[in-house]
């Protein structure tokens, strides 16, 4: 399927913070997600990778309209986001869920899994408690749990378990897209597989679309049919996920993946690239190209010029002064 059901175009979200005395205020802003252009296709797994801090959460509230950008826009379904009021951002809300990282923390410990399954009905309005019944039912049946596990409170249930809870309740308004917050690192490795092989079956069943976001460079090069990888708020290579994670072309890209293990044991192997120095603060980007104070082959221009996008195989791109100059091979 190729049909576009999510779209950012030039999505931006800047913070102020103030610091200082009182009568001496500062101000600085913090460039959180910074120009971004993505598209999510029905029926695909997109994977968003980065370090912590890149922006990959900031970019997840911006989609689900939990916090309002600074510019850009977020398309779902080819209308506008922020615009949608009413019937429109009703359906939107429907049409968009999540499951987070925490099986723990993202269910509420006073509530039985019958009223945990069935909070997203309710706030919708237009179920009956019948209707919420058998569609719980049907929900734990999905998610392989059993009816009776409606009447248990989520202390009752494994870690596994409870992700299977989550998983029910963002399935309960039939949306079209599922985000994903690193929805098996808090699992044990003997569950993990379990899981991913639901969330696999599921969206092969409904024809669900994932924005998938992760650390685990492995799982997402595996799971995701498109990647982008993010640095300081900004998208510096996506593209198909196998060609990525095999042939990656900007210097972040190929320092990440050359430090995973090997996704695909025929792919092109070479000498492991590493970053040198830390990731600048936020509050002081560097201005250009942001990779440019660690970044193994940075000319005098990626210090002062934004870098340009340069298109590659299977309509990846990247953005990358060097590439330009094709000073750079993966």
């Amino acid at each position: 399927m190729n049909d576009v059901i999510l779209e950012t175009r030039g999505l931006e979200k800047h913070f102020v913070i103030e610091s200082g005395l009182p009568f001496r205020r500062v101000s600085k802003r913090i460039r959180s997600v910074d120009g971004i252009d993505m598209r999510v296709r029905a029926g695909e797994t997109f994977g968003l990778v980065g370090e912590s801090g890149c922006g990959k959460s900031t970019t997840a509230k911006l989609i689900l309209r939990l916090i309002e950008p600074t510019g850009g826009k977020v398309i779902f379904d080819g209308k506008e986001v922020q615009t949608a009021t009413g019937a429109a951002l009703r359906d939107f809300r429907s049409n968009i869920q999540t499951v987070f990282q925490d099986p723990y923390g993202s269910l509420n410990p006073r509530m039985k899994v019958r009223e945990i399954i069935a909070e997203p009905m309710i706030a919708a309005g237009g179920y009956s408690a019948r209707d919420m019944d058998h569609r719980v039912t049907e929900l734990l049946e999905l998610v392989n749990l059993p009816a009776n596990a409606a009447r248990r409170g989520p202390h009752e249930f494994s870690g596994g378990q409870r992700q299977r809870i989550a998983i029910a309740r963002a399935l309960a308004l039939k949306p079209r897209l599922v985000i994903l917050d690193e929805p098996v690192s808090a699992l044990d490795v003997s569950v993990r597989a379990q899981i991913l092989n639901l969330l696999d079956d599921l969206q092969e069943e409904l024809g669900l679309a994932y924005f998938m976001i992760s650390h685990h460079l492995e799982l997402v090069a595996n799971k995701c049919d498109w990647i982008a990888v993010m640095y300081l708020g900004r998208i510096v290579e996506q593209g198909p996920a196998r060609e990525i994670a095999d042939n990656p072309r900007h210097p972040y890209t190929q320092a990440l993946f050359s430090s995973a293990l090997k996704v695909n044991p025929d792919a092109r192997t070479g000498q492991v690239k590493m970053i040198k120095g830390e990731v600048p603060s936020p509050l002081r980007p560097p201005s250009g190209c942001h990779f440019h104070t660690r970044c193994p082959v940075a000319m005098p221009i990626c210090k002062s010029a934004t870098p340009p996008v340069v298109a590659g195989p299977g309509g990846s791109v990247a953005t990358c002064h060097a590439l330009k100059e094709q000073r750079l091979t993966a």
